[in-house]
């Protein structure tokens, strides 16, 4: 539901906003934020660490060289010859753990990547300058800018000195 229509948000001071946004030039209140971040959907329920490696480690076993290769045991099995059996399964669950345990280094290194490169913003929470994610920037933020700094939201610029 939007506050106004987006076409005439520029008439209105920037009192008007604090007020529509219950907030003021100090900032948001960091338990104002998070009520507003949560009522806002914008809350991702990340999975635990378990929970992505179980979901990884079974994801190895998709491929359809690994389905005909289970199709084998279960034939072999079937068949009755437990030689072929013991070999497959062997075959199967070595690369398949060997692939789980290269799949899940590569992802941890790359959740580092990300978290050091996250696009960061500097906003008044309670008054004090507080360096945020991006993602958890909502409606009523005061966002501070540098120069170079990449604007992460639309915002209703308060004051600006030399803004090109």
């Amino acid at each position: 539901m939007p506050i106004t229509s987006p076409n005439n948000f520029w008439q209105y001071d920037s009192n008007y906003w604090f007020q529509k946004l219950n907030c003021s030039d100090k900032g948001l209140i960091q338990a104002a934020a998070d009520d507003i971040l949560k009522q806002s959907g914008n809350v991702r329920r990340s999975k635990s660490r378990f929970e992505k490696d179980v979901l990884l480690f079974i994801g190895q076993f998709k491929s359809p060289l690994m389905l005909l290769l289970i199709g084998a045991v279960i034939l072999s099995a079937f068949l009755g010859d437990t030689s072929d059996v013991f070999i497959i399964l062997f075959i199967v669950l070595s690369t398949g753990f060997l692939s789980f345990f290269q799949e899940r280094n590569a992802g941890r290194v790359v959740e580092k990547l990300q978290s050091m490169i996250a696009l960061k913003t500097t906003v008044l929470r309670d008054g004090k300058e507080q360096e945020i994610i991006s993602t958890n920037i909502v409606a009523g933020d005061v966002l501070l800018f540098k120069a170079g700094d990449m604007i992460p939201a639309d915002c209703l610029i308060i004051e600006a000195n030399e803004l090109h």
